[in-house]
């Protein structure tokens, strides 16, 4: 082996290589840097960087095709990756390791907007308020059209006509609800007031139980007034909305629920209302007092109900017959001697039926007794004895008995709701 060649064998640097021409013995070897995991020169953002030697023919000539630098743009104040809702933003050099999460401040804009669930379309005045939810839309995102299911209704009223009563324009002719006792007068006179109370806890106000009974799709209720027409005047409206027939008690013996005249005024033009002159009757200066009062209503032109009613008993039923209320009134309600199992014949509804008008059970109510079974046996049989109209008030105040919200077997409110919705849905189906 020659001196020349033995020597170009070793490492030596580059200047000896290019002057002994080791170039003709062995390829030349060049020592440099790469990037760990790709082996090509490194970049700026290669971290791993480690020496290397290679060849001259097959020295690396390109950049690291791993860690490429990216132009991003951020947003000025968080210094995050700028999204489009980002008000101020600049260009900005970033490894690919150190590009920064996307900015969370700056949000796309939202709107709220009332929705029908039916339709799934923006809520219109005539969706039923059990239909509609507030919901959060992308702005641009949400629905544009108002709801094409729920239509601008045909004019309804009560009315009565051969001995009748008709609602909707003849659309309905049974009238079935289930009440809180004293709710409705106590959520107007609560709004009145300005502070809130619940029923039965966060989970039963008084507003769910309204919300509860619209969504059973009832179409009566009777409650008190109280002394504010306006908040009166309000609830019958939502009521009349979800095509809800109302009752509203004016006296209860000799103590006036509220301001008699002023809520008189404030709803006589409301197309389903009823005003019941008396919730009891307990002396001669009651049925007195519920004559005048009829006979002048009946004089405006308005519906009227009264009569067989009240704690009093049968004694000043019969003195309200003898003073003619049962024919100045344009309904006659009885809520009590309501039929029974074994006992159906002790029904009022059957003991008035001759005066040739509607008449309706507006109120009986379970008194620690009744239960499931005999409230459906007593709705049932007082629509069979004739009645048009029946209403169970079996649900009290905290205090008034039983655990609140629940009958005397535990049953919950809607239990009841149920039961009524399903009496109704089959009168509709007949």
């Amino acid at each position: 082996m020659s001196i020349l060649k033995w020597i170009c064998e070793f490492d030596i640097p580059s200047w000896m290589f290019d002057l002994f021409g080791c170039k003709k013995f062995r390829p030349k070897l060049i020592h440099t840097k790469v990037c760990q995991a790709s082996l090509l020169l490194p970049r700026k953002c290669c971290k791993n960087v480690i020496p290397a030697i290679f060849p001259e023919e097959e020295l690396p000539t390109k950049l690291c095709d791993i860690h490429k630098s990216r132009v991003i743009k951020i947003c000025l104040d968080t210094k995050k990756r700028a999204n489009k809702w980002c008000p101020r933003t600049k260009l900005k050099k970033f490894c690919p390791d150190e590009i920064p999460p996307v900015c969370r401040v700056h949000k796309a804009p939202r709107v709220r907007v009332k929705i029908c669930q039916d339709s799934k379309l923006l809520a219109s005045p005539y969706c039923p308020i059990n239909k509609v939810v507030w919901k959060t839309f992308l702005k641009g995102k949400e629905p544009l059209g108002y709801c094409d299911i729920h239509k601008k209704p045909s004019p309804a009223k009560l009315t009565i006509k051969d001995d009748k009563l008709y609602f909707l324009d003849g659309g309905q002719q049974k009238f079935i609800g289930v009440g809180v006792w004293r709710r409705e007068a106590l959520l107007l006179e609560i709004g009145q007031n300005g502070y809130t109370w619940d029923w039965c806890g966060d989970n039963y106000s008084l507003s769910w139980a309204e919300n509860e009974f619209l969504k059973y799709e009832l179409n009566y209720l009777r409650t008190d007034i109280c002394n504010d027409p306006r908040l009166v005047r309000e609830f019958c409206e939502r009521m009349y909305k979800n095509r809800v027939v109302v009752e509203l008690t004016l006296r209860d013996g000799d103590r006036k629920l509220g301001d008699i005249d002023a809520v008189i005024e404030a709803t006589k033009d409301l197309p389903n209302i009823i005003y019941e002159v008396f919730n009891e009757m307990y002396s001669k200066e009651d049925v007195h007092e519920a004559v005048n009062l009829a006979r002048r209503l009946r004089r405006q032109g308005l519906i009227v109900s009264g009569g067989a009613i009240g704690a009093g008993g049968e004694k000043w039923a019969e003195y309200a017959r003898e003073r003619g209320l049962y024919d100045i009134v344009s309904i006659i309600q009885v809520h009590r001697h309501w039929p029974i199992p074994g006992h159906e014949d002790n029904d009022w509804i059957l003991k008035y039926k001759h005066f040739g008008k509607p008449i309706g059970r507006n109120e009986f109510f379970d008194r620690k007794k009744l239960g499931l079974s005999k409230t459906q046996f007593i709705f049932e049989k007082s629509i069979e004895h004739g009645a048009q109209l029946v209403n169970y008030y079996g649900f009290r105040m905290p205090g008034f008995g039983s655990k609140c919200g629940e009958d005397a077997e535990g049953n919950p409110y809607w239990k009841y709701l149920e039961i009524a919705s399903k009496i109704r849905k089959a009168l509709i189906e007949n």
